[in-house]
């Protein structure tokens, strides 16, 4: 999936010469030439499938040439409303042509004189094709949520049902069911202390590592491996293990991959912003301050420790990946 990357790249480079950079012109070129509108539908559905891609993805990062991400933003900013309306008319032609085909298959399995019900169990088992089914939709569904309305439905389904169901084996089953999934979620709640909206909430919050396609020759599994781990320990509620190890992410970068060496992140934040002045503005022995602080005071910053301040360390890191030196 990470080869689309290029190709939206490609496509989005394709468009913005064709408009000459200027998005507004969309709006009537592409009622005027059909190729643009072939264009842009190719664009938005390269563009649908790597959002998918990257929002189902167990890990937040994902290789990608350079520039990407300014690309990326820069499409999702500025041209992609415009490029939704100019695909519509071959977004409708597509749709169409689809139902037809599945139309003329189903009445072929008719003919052959097959049920409707054995074509969609078909479709469904071979293709994962079923229109009684809603998919979940890592773009657009709320998993939290879907989960709240489950619990919900299981309640007001069990409130509604006779005491009388119990004398039935089966509706017998359904209840138990519903309470055993109830009695579940509860553990994880209640017991164990999942929240899962503000799992969620901080999931979306914590940023994609993108890493540019140069640094394949380099072993970044370090970098990989315990940038996940900082995520998974934020997401989960525990702030301060997620500083910890930012903190320590952030001097294994610099030394492996910046190639700075110092007797103590001190002095390596401050030999590396001499050698790549660049680094700066990223403030990095404020985070490493913030770091300190947690392990020698970690009662009194326990509870102190804002959201913010770790999305904020989170996003050095990121941006500190990305400004890796390229070798010759």
């Amino acid at each position: 999936m990470e080869e689309k990357a290029p190709l939206f790249m490609s496509l989005f480079q394709r468009l913005k010469h064709e408009i000459n950079n200027t998005p507004k012109n969309l709006s009537w070129l592409a009622t005027e030439r059909k190729d643009l509108q072939d264009l842009c539908y190719s664009l938005e559905t390269n563009y649908i499938a790597l959002k998918e891609y990257i929002n189902k993805k167990d890990s937040k990062y994902i290789f990608v040439p350079n520039s990407f991400e300014a690309q990326f933003k820069e499409y999702e900013l500025n041209y992609r409303g415009k490029v939704l309306k100019a695909a519509e008319p071959i977004k409708d032609r597509v749709a169409g042509d689809f139902r037809s085909l599945i139309q003329d298959l189903e009445q072929k399995w008719l003919d052959d004189g097959k049920t409707s019900y054995e074509f969609w169990t078909y479709l469904d088992k071979e293709l994962g094709i079923n229109p009684y089914l809603h998919s979940f939709d890592a773009i657009k569904d709320n998993p939290a949520s879907i989960i709240e309305d489950l619990k919900q439905w299981c309640k007001d389904h069990i409130d509604t049902m006779s005491a009388d169901l119990y004398l039935f084996v089966d509706e017998g089953h359904i209840v138990n069911d519903y309470n055993l999934f109830l009695g579940a979620i509860n553990f994880f709640e209640e017991t164990i202390g999942f929240d899962f909206n503000a799992i969620y909430e901080r999931w979306g919050k914590t940023p994609i590592l993108f890493i540019s396609e140069s640094l394949n020759t380099t072993n970044t599994t370090p970098i990989i491996d315990l940038y996940h781990e900082a995520v998974r320990s934020y997401i989960f509620g525990n702030r301060t293990a997620s500083v910890v190890m930012c903190r320590a992410l952030m001097e294994h970068i610099l030394q492996k991959y910046y190639r700075v060496k110092g007797t103590n992140l001190q002095n390596i934040i401050v030999l590396a912003e001499m050698k790549f002045p660049q680094l700066r503005k990223l403030n990095m022995d404020n985070k490493r301050k913030l770091a300190n602080n947690i392990l020698h005071e970690y009662e009194n910053k326990q509870s102190g420790l804002e959201d913010k301040a770790v999305i904020d360390f989170l996003i050095t890191i990121k941006d500190l990946v990305q400004k890796i030196p390229v070798k010759n």
